[in-house]
């Protein structure tokens, strides 16, 4: 019998997208790890320009691997954002097809990509009978039309994917139940979709210190790799501007900070209640976390036109231990989970009163218990050894189905 081989495909920049590249890495290594068991054959490849960097400090692993893709035109005008956005497609579309020709997979998962070749890529163009899986994060359409220059792509996007994408998908994989039943529908024909909700390899994240709550000084936390619209930090710190009670808040703020966040907090006055930590990892990150009572998860992704979502940053908190808020439904977090606080979706200034009562609530009923029992979870729910079991049984069944 035939083995099986697997490859997953990926356009992300590395550099520019630390969070998503981080979590393609654990991903394949998790896959790789449970293929290689199964005796299926798995390759992960991430294929990337170099405007940000020259790709010296990637290495290979046994189940994920890079391929730089560069042509002459992209070289010379790789400095203008713009244009470079145009010239990158040929270059990084071909080393794609140089890796599957390389590879010869049965099954191709590509995470869909809204930034560099969305609508052109097509694996059957070079493997007719591949299986070819898409894998979505968001509604590109939608996320398109919030900015002008995501309307200014959208005709032409919706062009090329009539013409090759839409023609070509055999199975749709979307991160929330709302996000692969959208996808079906724009594709307009029935296909197998799942529903692949993001893990984390627990096992990798430290597990923070238990600080009690003693209702004097309450530290939060939030974490991005760069602020942006639908972190819906805007609204914590409204919140924190019109909070008066008399538990001191912190807010630690790990990541880049946009200039219109820091605009914000200065025409708020809260300056003196926000820390700017920057860009951490490791150790510097593990000490941040073990003096945090809460964190802060994604609090504005209704301004995607989302009511689900499956951050990554949950999944961090989760697996190190720290309650958090956020304002989504998250289909990985049963409804009567008690170590997180749900906020409304709208735009509603964060209730500090009430972010501090349910810190006073937790602390009184669970105390020292919370690390444990948020990792305990965490390993249950998200882990990525149950996540990619799960997904590599969808991925097995279509070739059972012969589809």
């Amino acid at each position: 019998m035939k083995h099986i081989r697997i490859q997953y495909i990926t356009f992300n920049d590395p550099y520019a997208s630390s969070g998503v590249h981080k979590k393609e890495q654990e991903f394949c290594e998790a896959m790789g790890e449970l293929c290689r068991e199964r005796e299926v054959a798995f390759q992960g490849v991430n294929i990337f320009t170099s405007e940000h960097a020259d790709g010296s400090s990637l290495f290979d692993s046994e189940h994920f691997c890079y391929r730089k893709a560069e042509g002459r035109l992209h070289r010379i005008f790789g400095q203008t954002r713009f244009v470079r956005a145009l010239f990158r497609i040929r270059p990084m579309l071909k080393a794609a097809y140089n890796a599957i020709r390389q590879f010869d997979p049965d099954i191709i998962l590509w995470r869909y990509d809204i930034i560099n070749v969305p609508g052109f890529f097509n694996p059957k163009r070079i493997k007719p009978d591949v299986l070819f899986v898409s894998e979505h994060q968001t509604k590109e359409m939608e996320e398109l039309a919030l900015s002008l220059a995501g309307r200014i792509k959208i005709p032409l996007l919706r062009l090329y994917e009539k013409r090759i994408f839409l023609r070509s998908v055999d199975a749709l994989v979307g991160v929330t139940t709302e996000i692969a039943e959208y996808e079906r529908m724009r594709l307009g024909r029935t296909i197998p979709i799942y529903v692949h909700t993001n893990g984390i390899n627990v096992k990798l994240c430290t597990q923070a210190q238990y600080t009690p709550f003693t209702g004097d000084v309450m530290k939060l936390v939030f974490v991005g790799s760069a602020t942006a619209r639908w972190h819906g930090i805007d609204r914590l710190l409204r919140g924190i501007a019109r909070y008066h009670g008399d538990v001191r808040i912190e807010l630690h703020m790990v990541g880049i900070v946009t200039p219109d966040i820091q605009d914000l907090i200065a025409s708020l006055d809260i300056g003196g209640k926000i820390i700017f930590h920057g860009v951490c990892y490791g150790g510097d990150l593990d000490a941040i976390f073990n003096q945090a009572h809460m964190a802060v998860g994604t609090l504005g992704i209704h301004r995607q036109n989302l009511h689900y979502g499956s951050t990554l940053k949950v999944r961090e908190y989760m697996a190190r231990g720290v309650p958090f808020l956020l304002s989504y439904i998250d289909e990985d977090i049963e409804d009567d989970f008690p170590l997180c606080l749900r906020l409304r979706a709208d735009e509603s200034a964060v209730d500090m009163d009430e972010v501090v009562q349910f810190m006073t609530d937790i602390e009184k009923q669970y105390g020292q218990r919370i690390p444990s029992l948020m990792r305990s979870y965490a390993l249950e729910h998200m882990d990525y050894e149950k996540k990619v079991r799960d997904l590599l049984q969808f991925l097995m069944s279509l070739t059972d189905s012969g589809r």
